[in-house]
């Protein structure tokens, strides 16, 4: 990481590739989460840290809120420090002092943690987390000059040629963080060729699977009217600012509330 006139970017993080980390969830027991191994760089690079690790005198941001009793604060790696947002009279969660990890991270129990947060000192193998705007690393964020952005609608979409058999189109995706997401998944075939589109070949009447990572089918789909024409016509203009439901009656469209997982969408 490294910032300055001669740096054009604010961090550069690298995970050890002779750690096990897995990259997918949820991780298998002798694996390290490499999205929360990622989080807690990032954290670093806008700012949560420690001057504790540096070796000079200037404060971080972090050292701003690090205490040791109500109205006594606690710069030095000696002690107990705990972030605290009220001048030390709530603590919010200790500080690491243990020399061998960073003294801006957070004092990490023994494994399996109980609270497994992304800036812990040491993670646990087998175990996940993430930054939200009540956990501890969002709170720092916040106090030293972050703003939670307001959550908006994503619109992904991608075109391919739809075959029989082993040709069908498989698109993948990851509903990331703790708490479950409403999703639309569409799939077009007339409307494709006509303007301003004019794709030639298109799929007359598309079908539609939504499945688990598992494989396990959780909605399929052929009309989109069939089944859930109501509440996909009552979310309006949601999808990205252009109406959630497909502008031909013969093609697809499913609508779900999925819990953090990987999920496919088989179009046929």
């Amino acid at each position: 990481m490294g910032s300055g006139p001669d740096f054009i970017y604010d961090g550069v993080i690298t995970l050890n590739s002779s750690d096990p980390f897995q990259f997918t969830r949820p991780v298998n027991s002798g694996n390290y989460d490499a999205q929360r191994s990622t989080e807690h760089e990032i954290d670093e690079v806008l700012g949560l840290g420690s001057h504790l690790n540096g070796g000079g005198r200037d404060l971080e941001p972090q050292d701003l809120f690090s205490w040791s009793s109500s109205g006594t604060r606690n710069l030095t790696s000696s002690g107990t420090r705990y972030f605290s947002i009220d001048s030390g009279t709530t603590d919010i969660i200790d500080f690491n002092q243990d020399p061998s990890g960073d003294f801006g991270d957070w004092l990490s129990p023994p494994c399996p943690q109980p609270e497994p947060y992304v800036q812990n000192a040491f993670a646990c193998a087998g175990q996940s987390s993430d930054v939200s705007a009540s956990s501890p690393e969002g709170i720092s964020l916040d106090v030293i000059g972050y703003t939670l952005a307001t959550p908006s609608l994503v619109n992904i979409s991608t075109r391919a040629s739809v075959q029989t058999g082993q040709g069908v189109t498989i698109a993948g995706f990851i509903i990331t963080g703790t708490d479950s997401k409403g999703v639309v998944v569409r799939g077009l075939g007339p409307t494709l060729g006509q303007p301003p589109f004019n794709v030639t070949g298109v799929l007359a009447d598309p079908f539609l699977s939504l499945r688990d990572s598992g494989g396990n089918v959780i909605w399929n789909n052929n009309n989109w009217k069939d089944s859930q024409q109501t509440p996909i016509q009552n979310l309006g203009s949601a999808c990205a600012g252009s109406p959630c439901q497909p502008p031909n009656d013969l093609e697809s469209a499913i609508l779900q509330i999925l819990p953090p997982g990987s999920y496919t969408a088989i179009l046929s």
